[in-house]
Parts: C-alpha cells; sequence; structure tokens
C-alpha cells in the first residue's frame, strides 16, 4: 500500500456523510464522529473528497471530460501574461 493510511473507517466516512447530510456543521460532526471539534478540517476534506468523486462520476469517470466541463464553467475574462 503506497501512501497515507486511511484517517477514517468506512463506517466513520459513512458516518460523516450522513451527518452532513442531515446539516450537521463541521464541528458537529467532527465531534460526533471523531469525538473531537478540533478535527472539522478531517471532516471537511471528507466531504470534498465525495463531492470530487461524484463530479467524477456524474462525468462517467472521464478526467477529460471533467476537466473540460470545469474550464467551460469558468469565468475567464482575459489571460494575462507576465510582464517582459
Amino acid at each position: 500500500m503506497r501512501g497515507r493510511r486511511p484517517t477514517a473507517t468506512g463506517r466513520e466516512r459513512d458516518e460523516v456523510f450522513r451527518l452532513s447530510d442531515e446539516g450537521k456543521s463541521l464541528r458537529e460532526v467532527a465531534e460526533l464522529v471523531f469525538g473531537d471539534r478540533r478535527l472539522k478540517d478531517r471532516v471537511a476534506r471528507l466531504l470534498e473528497n465525495r463531492r470530487r468523486e461524484e463530479q467524477l462520476a456524474k462525468h462517467g469517470g472521464d478526467l477529460d471530460a471533467l476537466l473540460a466541463a470545469a474550464l467551460a464553467d469558468a469565468e475567464l475574462t482575459e489571460l494575462v501574461s507576465p510582464p517582459a
């Protein structure tokens, strides 16, 4: 296995998602799931990862399609090159 070990078990992740879907704050979820309100950033990362996975699945798992959609949605009014 490469990289870091998961910061949450599958059961904890499911509970984070359930409580978040119920409208609990990040701090409330952190306290209820991990026993410490200060772990709100862990909760935020889990929720952000879920959002990314959902976005990728929405585009059929095609990363190129996801990037194209993100660029199409971006409001780029002008590109500025650095001064010479």
